[in-house]
């Protein structure tokens, strides 16, 4: 017997076949409802239940029924079924509860048995199972993994003769450890599904799951009950399926539109993405977004313009809802606005959802930056799973105080407009005892909120109210909104440059920083260097000059570098210098990212980084970009012992040192800080 904990539950297993499915108990039950149960896994009778209420005391008991139950009289099966219903029948007689994969066992046992299945449940999604490599070409066109039976092998035979001309290779492997039927699977094309009997044709769900869950195409017999339904192919002419799919590698499309149907299958969260824009055709935001070709996530378009509605309305899977609004001019369409903003749970078609996410139609996907990252269903879901009552991220730009978003916001016409209606907002805010201190700084351009839940919708009719007192710039007074309710306002983290790790190797790195790297090698002496962040790794080489000792490191797979962990993992003063060229923007927390570097040094830390003012962010991994203000406040966080340098033309333009008024005037187009940890040392 095996045995596995989580933090709420304990699951028994007769062996490792049924492995994937603990993971899936892990993943979706493992919680404070089944808190003190031990669920025991399978179809076979694992000893008397009195056994493990010994092992366990006062537990609570799910016994989860995973086997095709059915009698055949003509073939004997490799179950003992009478066995089996009798243990199943004790269980419950001594307080077990019975959960069943399958809605046909379920009858069966109901039926001829009198025994009464307390629950239903198929087998779910489960992310904690995609553990196989999808291979580009696979070996194996068609793998058949299971007991092999007079039926099935007849089956087999048919198909390794039908397909010996077209030479696609069939296989099937029976009594093989698990961990070897995972390398089969890994190198198969087709996994296929076939029942035991004709007669009681049930489906085999924990072959399918797993398949289905780590981007497999599974091709089945037709089953009583498809619970997979369009996830897998199903069909009695298993010869034409199989070689249509195989036919110009048709199975690759299958295989992930089942991986994307399986997922779409989780039952927890429907998730709604909406988009609104009050105004002129021309107005800022007057953007079209473009929504994937295949997504479980459901995306609505709110406007009051029948053109945008029109071009809106050819969009495919973009549900466009024109409504009406009694505003005319820019400043009233803008206010007009913010009800579609703030209030999702008043919308009709938004009000049966789990979630919805507002986004700004300006960070839409057809916007050239790191948007494009956060809008991918995986990363929603993600967000969703960790049920945030209200989620925002930080805003891409520091700010100290509210008072220094109100001076760049007023450099747009519409919130000048307004100024002395947000100044006498915060002043009030600030007499009343209200904190300007802003930090965070959260963007309200891009929300995840969950619905028919009272708090959320209370702080939406809170932050209204604000705005109707502060105007339309609704980041202003969210600031003091995020006061009030912060216990249940989540900041949610972007994808930081580890997200871009996941790519490996070469892919997405370029030699792009050879010019700091020549500048600082011969700039320093006898000296231990930490370069963050190093990619392809040619940094090591050009700073290992003048004796400087060098160690590379990136969290990123597959790169030739000294170390591959977390800056984390790094003990304080370790390193003379840290080096960190060009990775700061990919950062999320770019805040406790930079103490560390600093904490790591005992002399000083090189950074570089992209001029916002030339490259406007369009980096779609950039979490952020920096004025030369904005890094010298970041830097300044830390230390007041600062040289700055520029590049005009990088990568190979001549690295210049800059005074502080040059640099602030932003003609290099990446920025160079060295923040220094004591004057006296390292003084370029």
């Amino acid at each position: 017997m095996l045995e596995h904990r989580g933090k709420y539950i304990i699951v028994s297993s007769l062996n490792q076949w049924y492995d994937h499915v603990v993971k899936m108990l892990l993943e979706h039950y493992d919680t404070e409802e089944y808190a003190d149960t031990v669920f025991i896994l399978g179809g076979h009778p694992n000893g008397k239940l009195s056994s493990y209420q010994d092992k366990y005391k006062d537990k609570k008991f799910i016994i989860y029924q995973l086997e095709q139950l059915f009698r055949h009289p003509k073939e004997k099966t490799w179950q003992n079924v009478t066995l089996l219903v009798d243990w199943l029948r004790e269980s419950k007689a001594l307080g077990a509860t019975i959960w069943d994969m399958c809605t046909a066992n379920q009858a069966f046992l109901e039926t001829y048995q009198a025994i009464e299945v307390d629950q239903v449940v198929p087998l779910k999604f489960t992310e904690s199972l995609e553990e196989l490599e999808n291979k580009e070409d696979p070996e194996i066109d068609v793998l058949f993994y299971g007991n092999l039976n007079p039926r099935r092998a007849k089956i087999l035979s048919h198909l390794s003769w039908s397909f010996y001309f077209k030479r696609y290779k069939v296989m099937w492997i029976s009594n093989v450890d698990f961990e070897t039927q995972k390398k089969y699977i890994e190198n198969s094309k087709i996994i296929l599904n076939l029942h035991h009997t004709e007669d009681y044709n049930r489906q085999e769900q924990p072959r399918i799951f797993y398949a289905v869950n780590n981007k497999k195409c599974v091709v089945s017999e037709p089953s009583q009950i498809n619970y997979f339904g369009d996830a897998i192919v199903e069909s009695n002419d298993l010869v034409g399926a199989i070689s249509h799919l195989l036919e110009d590698d048709r199975y690759k499309a299958q295989a992930q539109k089942g991986y994307n149907a399986f997922r779409k299958t989780l039952d927890d969260k429907r998730i709604a993405v909406y988009y609104y824009f009050i105004g002129d055709e021309g107005d800022s935001g007057s953007v079209i977004p473009k929504i994937p070709k295949q997504s479980s996530l459901d995306f609505y378009y709110y406007t009051q313009n029948k053109k945008m509605f029109e071009k809106a309305s050819a969009v495919p899977n973009l549900n466009c809802r024109l409504v009406e609004t009694d505003s005319t001019t820019p400043m009233e369409h803008n206010k007009a606005g913010k009800w579609y903003k703030l209030f999702p749970h008043k919308l009709k078609d938004l009000q049966d959802y789990d979630y919805t996410v507002y986004v700004d139609t300006k960070y839409s996907l057809n916007t050239p930056n790191e948007w494009k990252i956060l809008l991918t269903e995986s990363f929603i879901r993600e967000v969703c799973e960790d049920a945030p009552k209200f989620g925002v991220f930080r805003h891409t730009y520091t700010r100290r105080y509210i008072w220094d978003e109100v001076i760049q916001s007023l450099e747009q016409d519409r919130y000048f407009q307004q100024k002395d209606m947000i100044n006498h907002y915060i002043y009030n805010k600030t007499t009343a005892g209200s904190e300007s201190y802003c930090n965070p700084l959260f963007l309200a351009g891009f929300m995840f909120r969950k619905m028919n839940d009272p708090v959320v919708e209370e702080i939406c009719e809170y932050w209204m109210d604000e705005i109707e007192k502060c105007g339309i710039h609704d980041q202003i007074s969210f600031h003091y909104v995020y006061q009030k309710y912060k216990e249940h306002i989540k900041e949610i983290v972007r994808p930081s440059f580890r997200d871009l790790s996941k790519l490996g190797g070469e892919d997405g790195r370029e030699d792009g920083q050879s010019n700091w790297h020549s500048f600082f090698g011969q700039h320093f002496h006898n000296t231990t260097i930490l370069d963050v962040g190093s990619g392809l790794g040619h940094s090591k080489a050009r700073l290992s000059v003048n004796g400087n000792e060098v160690t590379t490191l990136d969290v990123a797979p597959g790169l030739v570098v000294d170390l591959s962990c977390s800056i984390y993992d790094i003990e304080d003063n370790s390193y003379d210098i840290v080096t960190c060229f060009d990775v700061i923007e990919h950062i999320a927390d770019d805040t406790n990212f930079l103490e560390k570097l600093y904490k790591i040094a005992k002399k000083g830390v090189v950074i570089t980084t992209p001029n916002f003012t030339f490259s406007q962010n369009k980096n779609p991994y950039h979490v952020r970009e920096y004025t030369p203000a904005q890094l010298l406040q970041k830097c300044q966080e830390h230390s007041n012992d600062l040289n700055f340098f520029g590049c005009v033309n990088p990568p190979f333009s001549e690295v210049f040192s800059r005074t502080m008024g040059s640099f602030l005037l932003g003609e290099d187009k990446v920025l160079c800080v060295y923040l220094r940890k004591n004057p006296a040392d390292i003084i370029l």
